[in-house]
C-alpha cells in the first residue's frame, strides 16, 4: 500500500507537522528518504521514513520527487507561531512576516554578541521618520546632524525599476517640502511597504536612497555614495526587496504559487494528523541578486531580512535562517565585512593581509555577474567594500587592483576562458544613463573593470600564495622606489568613484609575437597530445590563439614547424578584438603567464588579454625596459 492509498483511508485533518529532512541513501543512491518530525501536544515524536525512488511519482498527481520537500502548515492551526517552517504568502498567513522578523531579530540581539559589537552608532546624513497615521503625522525627512539624533533605523535595498520618471524623489526642489512632510499616497509601492514594515516592527526611522540622497545633485550623490558602509553597516535592519524588480510593484506581498501537494503521509499514532508533503520552496533572493549596488548593500548589512522569491530569509553575522527552517552558517571570520573601525595590521601580520585579499578576490566573481544601470557606477557600487579592504590592507587602490598585490591583481581572466558555459566578456555597453555613445571607457585596460561580464582571479590556494609572495617569481618590478609605487597617478584611490585612466610604470620584459590564423590551433594541440605533452591550459580551445616569435617563418606554418615555433597560447579578453590582429606584444608577469598587449602611438601599452607560455626561454634573452601600461 503506498502513501496515497493510506491517506485516502484516513480523515484529512490540519497538519501538525512542519519540518522536512531529505537525505540520499548510501546503499541506494537513486532513492530519496523523507523523514518527517512532528509534535503531539508537548511531545516530539519521530515518524518513520517513507522511501520513494528519485524521479518517480507518488499518488495520482504525477509530480516528481526529485527535489527536497516542504511540510506546510495550514493557517489557523495550533502552534503556527512557534514551529519553524510556517509559510507566509498573500493567501496564507499574510501577516506572519512581522512576527517572524521580530522573533529573528530578538534571537540575534540576545544570542549573537558579534552582531551587536560590529554595528556603529553613526546615522546616515538623512533619514525618513515614518510618522504615525493614528496621530495624523506624515513621514518626513530628518537631517540627522541638525536634529542631533542617534536612533535605530532600517535601510532598504531594492531595484528602482526601468522607468523611474514618475517615482517620487528627493531633489533640491522638493527638499523643503520633504522636511515638512511626505504624502504617502505619492510614494512608490516599495517605499510604502518599507515605511509600513518599519512601523510594524517599531522602528521609527528608515533610509531609502531615492528619498534620502538628493537626486540629480552630483556633489551630494558622490558624498553619499562613499557612505554606504555607514548606511548599511550601522542599520539595525536592512530590508532586501529581493522578489521585486520594480519599486512600483512593492515587495511585501508574496504571490508565489502554492506548491501542489503530492503526497499525504499519515502518522502511525491515531491522535496525530496527516502530513502533507510538497516541493521545497525556492531559496532564491530574486531580481536584487543581479544588481551590483544591491550586492554591496547585502554584504555590508549586519542584519538583513530578505523578501525572497518564495520565502523570507533572515541573515546576520552568525548565519541565515529561512522561513522553511533551513539554516546556513555565517562568515564570522570576515576581514572586510562590518562597519566597526579596523586597524591596519602590523608588518608581521601577513596572514591577516592574505585573508583579506582572499576575501576580496572571492567577491569579484559574484560582483562581476551583477548588472549596473549606469556602467560608470562600477567603482562607486563597490566603494564601501573597497574602503573596508583598504583599512585592513593599508594599500593604495588602483582602479580595482590593490597596489600591495598588483602582479596577482593584473592576472585576472574572463571566466569564459576557464569554463565552456560562461558568456564571453564585452566592453561596457551604452545604457539610457550614458546616451548612445559608441565607446565607454570606465577603467584602464589592465583593470578587470574595463570589461563587462564575469572575471576570475588566481585561486588563493597555498602554492599560489607562496608563488606571488616570493619576489623572485615576479617578472616585473615598480619603477618608483622609496616608497615603492607602481603608479604616480593621483587620480586613483579608494576615495575615487571614477577612474577611467591610471597609468602603471614598471620595469619588465616585452617581446613581440605574431598571431597565427585560427586553422593551426587544433593541429597544434593534437600534436602536443601525440607527443604526450598536452597543452596545460584551462581555456577552451576555441578561444585561444597561437603566438609565435617574430623570428618564425612567415605565413602559415606546417605541422612539423608548429612545435618548435609556437611560443605561447594567447587569450583575448573580448572575442571581437581578435579580428584583424596579426601582431601583439607579450609581457611576462610570473613563470608561465603574462599579459598580451598592443602598443599605442605614444609608446605606452594597453591590455588585450593574457597568455600561457609554451617556451620558457622566450623571455630569457630580452632586456628589461621601462613599461607604461594604461
Amino acid at each position: 500500500m503506498d502513501a496515497g492509498d493510506m491517506a485516502e483511508r484516513q480523515p484529512i485533518r490540519p497538519p501538525n507537522l512542519w519540518r522536512y529532512h531529505c537525505s540520499e541513501l548510501r546503499e541506494a543512491r537513486s532513492q530519496v528518504r523523507l523523514l518527517a518530525r512532528g509534535e503531539s501536544g508537548n511531545h516530539r515524536s519521530s515518524v518513520g521514513g517513507v522511501r520513494v525512488r528519485q524521479g518517480a511519482t507518488v499518488d495520482d498527481d504525477n509530480i516528481s520527487t526529485g527535489k527536497l520537500t516542504d511540510l506546510p502548515r495550514e493557517p489557523g492551526t495550533r502552534s503556527k507561531y512557534n514551529i519553524r517552517g510556517r509559510r507566509t504568502t498573500s493567501y496564507q498567513n499574510p501577516e506572519l512576516h512581522v512576527a517572524l522578523i521580530k522573533e529573528w531579530m530578538a534571537t540575534c540581539r540576545a544570542h549573537h554578541p558579534r552582531c551587536s559589537l560590529t554595528r556603529g552608532s553613526e546615522m546616515p546624513t538623512r533619514v525618513i521618520h515614518v510618522g504615525d497615521p493614528a496621530n495624523n503625522t506624515q513621514p518626513r525627512l530628518i537631517p540627522t546632524a541638525q536634529h542631533g539624533i542617534s536612533e535605530p533605523y532600517a535601510a532598504l535595498s531594492y531595484c528602482w525599476g526601468a522607468n523611474t520618471s514618475n517615482v517620487l524623489k528627493l531633489t533640491d526642489a522638493t527638499y523643503s517640502s520633504f522636511v515638512q512632510g511626505i504624502d504617502e499616497s505619492t510614494l512608490s509601492q516599495s517605499h510604502k511597504d518599507m515605511i509600513h514594515l518599519a512601523r510594524a516592527l517599531g522602528i521609527n526611522y528608515v533610509w531609502i536612497d531615492a528619498l534620502c540622497i538628493i537626486q540629480f545633485n552630483a556633489a551630494d550623490w558622490e558624498r553619499e555614495s562613499k557612505r554606504m558602509a555607514v548606511v548599511y553597516g550601522n542599520a539595525a535592519l536592512t530590508v532586501i526587496a529581493g522578489r521585486s524588480s520594480d519599486s512600483k510593484h512593492g515587495f511585501i506581498a508574496n504571490n508565489a504559487a502554492q506548491n501542489k501537494i503530492f503526497c499525504k503521509l499519515p502518522q502511525e499514532a491515531s491522535e496525530t494528523p496527516t502530513i502533507m508533503v510538497g516541493l521545497q520552496r525556492s531559496h532564491d533572493i530574486g531580481p536584487t541578486s543581479t544588481r551590483a549596488w544591491c550586492f554591496q548593500e547585502r554584504l555590508l548589512s549586519q542584519r538583513a531580512v530578505v523578501f525572497g522569491l518564495e520565502q523570507l530569509r533572515f541573515s546576520c553575522r552568525a548565519g541565515s535562517v529561512y522561513e522553511d527552517g533551513f539554516k546556513t552558517a555565517g562568515n564570522a571570520g570576515s576581514k572586510l565585512l562590518g562597519s566597526a573601525p579596523i586597524q591596519p595590521p602590523s608588518r608581521n601580520e601577513q596572514h591577516a593581509v592574505d585573508e583579506a585579499l582572499k576575501e576580496w578576490y572571492g567577491l569579484l566573481f559574484p560582483y562581476t555577474k551583477c548588472r549596473l544601470s549606469n556602467p560608470h557606477d562600477a567603482f562607486a557600487s563597490l566603494s564601501a567594500m573597497a574602503q573596508q579592504a583598504a583599512a585592513v590592507l593599508g594599500s593604495r587602490y588602483l582602479a580595482g587592483v590593490w597596489e600591495c598585490d598588483l602582479v596577482r591583481g593584473l592576472m585576472w581572466r574572463p571566466t569564459y576562458h576557464l569554463a565552456p558555459n560562461w558568456k564571453p566578456t564585452t566592453r561596457p555597453k551604452p545604457t539610457s544613463f550614458t546616451g548612445p555613445c559608441q565607446i565607454i571607457t570606465r577603467a584602464p585596460s589592465w583593470s578587470w573593470v574595463s570589461v563587462e561580464g564575469e572575471v576570475s582571479q588566481e585561486s588563493f590556494v597555498p602554492p599560489k600564495v607562496a608563488l606571488y609572495r616570493d619576489r623572485s617569481n615576479l617578472k616585473i618590478r615598480p619603477m618608483f622606489l622609496h616608497p615603492e609605487k607602481w603608479s604616480e597617478d593621483g587620480e586613483c584611490g579608494v576615495d575615487k568613484l571614477h577612474m577611467p585612466a591610471c597609468e602603471l610604470r614598471f620595469m619588465g620584459r616585452v617581446v613581440g609575437a605574431r598571431v597565427l590564423e585560427e586553422s593551426p590551433r587544433l593541429r597544434y594541440t593534437g600534436l602536443r597530445k601525440a607527443i604526450q605533452k598536452p597543452v596545460k591550459t584551462l581555456a577552451p580551445g576555441k578561444y585561444s590563439v597561437l603566438l609565435v616569435g617574430t623570428g618564425a617563418p612567415a605565413g602559415e606554418l606546417h605541422e612539423d614547424e608548429l612545435l618548435g615555433n609556437v611560443t605561447a597560447l594567447g587569450h583575448f579578453d573580448v572575442q571581437e578584438e581578435r579580428v584583424g590582429v596579426s601582431h601583439v606584444y607579450c609581457l611576462q608577469l610570473i613563470p608561465k603567464y603574462g599579459l598580451m598587449l598592443k602598443r599605442n602611438s605614444d609608446g605606452s601599452y594597453s591590455r588585450l588579454g593574457w597568455f600561457m607560455l609554451e617556451q620558457d626561454e622566450w623571455f630569457m634573452s630580452q632586456v628589461e625596459t621601462d613599461v607604461r601600461l594604461g
